[in-house]
């Protein structure tokens, strides 16, 4: 009976995460990971049109939270690339359970730390919008909707940091929360230790660079985690042009967390610029990109 019992109580993973376990199965076990955000928040609006919050030329991202909280748009929905990036850490930590699980019992405790880390999309708020807006918070949610947090309890502890709006501030505020190991400046990370990025594949390249700059590592410090599909946000030449802006521009600011952000935020206003002029409007550039790049 109790074993029964037992059987009918243990948490189960959604079958979508099963299904994508053997990706992952050849990557080594990472000390921790980094879910990449993209501020890509899908939302139903009256007209039924699905509106992305990285596109300000549809609607404002102030605009669709405004509806929302006034009870004139469906509930809050996470994007499909970023219930993506969530199956993948999931899938990856199955394929892994039993290191995790002997791990675990060797050490006494949980020994793969997961962050979210995303807020929103920058120029499509000139405020942040509400936490339960925030890319992160839904990523969480999405994971325990999933299964994942019951499951891989006492294996692998979730986290998740709502307060950036660009990549490079993805990394940066994961480098300083108190959740993921002490990588910049340190000793945290190394080519047997190492951190795990979980990105698109079209998007990954730059959240690499951007871990590599926020925790101060060598490219064989980082595990590239890639999530299925692709985010539509990043698909195609204008993505592979940002990234090199962003090597070439952040020369020089790579051993300051304020100087990379406030570098960060120069090119952006200036791509932004450029797209607008490009486009023959004329109003200013607000502070930030025209997305979470």
């Amino acid at each position: 009976m109790s074993v029964e019992i037992l059987e009918r109580t243990q948490p189960q993973l959604d079958q979508s995460i099963i299904d994508q376990v053997e990706d992952f199965r050849s990557l080594p076990l990472v000390e921790a990971a980094n879910v990449f955000g993209r501020g890509s928040v899908e939302k139903q609006i009256p007209q039924g049109d699905i509106v992305d919050f990285s596109e300000s030329e549809r609607a404002t991202f102030d605009e669709i939270v405004e509806n929302c909280l006034n009870d004139k748009a469906t509930p809050r929905e996470l994007s499909e690339a970023g219930k993506q990036r969530v199956r993948a850490i999931g899938a990856y930590a199955l394929a892994h359970e039993a290191e995790l699980k002997e791990r675990a019992t060797k050490f006494n405790r949980p020994v793969l730390r997961v962050l979210f880390s995303c807020g929103y999309a920058a120029a499509s708020a000139q405020t942040p919008p509400p936490e339960e807006y925030r890319e992160a918070r839904m990523m969480m949610d999405f994971a325990k909707e999933m299964g994942m947090v019951d499951y891989f309890a006492g294996l692998v502890e979730f986290d998740e940091q709502i307060e950036s709006s660009t990549t490079i501030g993805d990394a940066v505020y994961a480098a300083e929360s108190s959740f993921l190991p002490r990588g910049h400046g340190g000793k945290a990370f190394s080519p047997n230790r190492r951190l795990g990025v979980v990105s698109h594949p079209d998007h990954m390249a730059r959240c690499v660079d951007a871990a590599r700059w926020a925790f101060r590592l060598k490219e064989a410090d980082v595990l590239e985690i890639n999530a299925q599909g692709e985010d539509l946000n990043t698909v195609g030449t204008a993505e592979k042009v940002t990234r090199w802006m962003m090597r070439i521009g952040t020369f020089g600011t790579h051993h300051s967390h304020e100087r990379l952000l406030n570098r960060e935020a120069l090119i952006l206003r200036a791509v932004l610029f450029a797209k607008r002029m490009k486009g023959g409007g004329s109003a200013p550039a607000p502070q930030l990109a025209a997305e979470n790049v």
